[in-house]
C-alpha cells in the first residue's frame, strides 16, 4: 500500500515543497528528488549529489498521515 510523502528542500536558498506517493521512505525520497530535478532543470544525479554531499541537512522527507 502506498503512502504520501512530503519533501521540503532548501535548493540554494529557495524552499521547495513537493509531494509524492511511494511504498516506503526510500522510494519516496528518490521520487521526490527526481521531481525536484525536473522542476529545477538539473539531472537527478546532480540533485542527489547536492543533497548527499554538499547540503545533507537541507532537506526533510516525512510521511503524511
Amino acid at each position: 500500500m502506498s503512502s504520501v510523502y512530503k519533501g521540503v528542500f532548501n535548493w540554494y536558498g529557495e524552499v521547495l515543497t513537493l509531494y509524492t506517493t511511494a511504498k516506503d521512505a526510500y522510494q519516496g525520497k528518490r521520487a521526490l528528488l527526481a521531481k525536484l530535478a525536473k522542476q529545477v532543470g538539473r539531472s537527478g544525479y546532480s540533485v542527489r549529489q547536492y543533497f548527499g554531499k554538499l547540503a545533507p541537512d537541507n532537506f526533510k522527507v516525512t510521511r503524511e498521515e
